[in-house]
């Protein structure tokens, strides 16, 4: 089966920190979230639902220099959230 890559659908958290944003849409084959080694503070990742800075429930903090790997055929997207605002990260999904 062949899959396309294509960035994901955010590439920098929202202005207002702690807030989550959609990175990765739903339904995907595969797909990674990388917070850069150089990045100034954990990101927060969460499959399920918004994710949280508290990194508790189903959140988790990525911490710079680490990678998470999406769950491949997920029907929900993946969300990011930081305590710093406007913290970049790369996304990249596969369909």
């Amino acid at each position: 089966m062949a899959v396309t890559p294509t960035p994901g659908i955010a590439h920098i958290t929202s202005t207002i920190p702690g807030q989550a944003v959609d990175a990765l849409q739903a339904n995907l084959s595969g797909g990674y979230i990388f917070n850069p080694a150089d990045a100034p503070a954990a990101l927060y990742v969460d499959p399920t639902g918004p994710a949280s800075t508290l990194g508790n429930g189903s959140s988790m903090a990525i911490q710079p220099g680490g990678t998470y790997y999406a769950i491949p055929g997920s029907t929900l997207p993946v969300s990011v959230a930081s305590n710093v605002p406007n913290q970049a990260f790369v996304s990249v999904q596969w369909i």
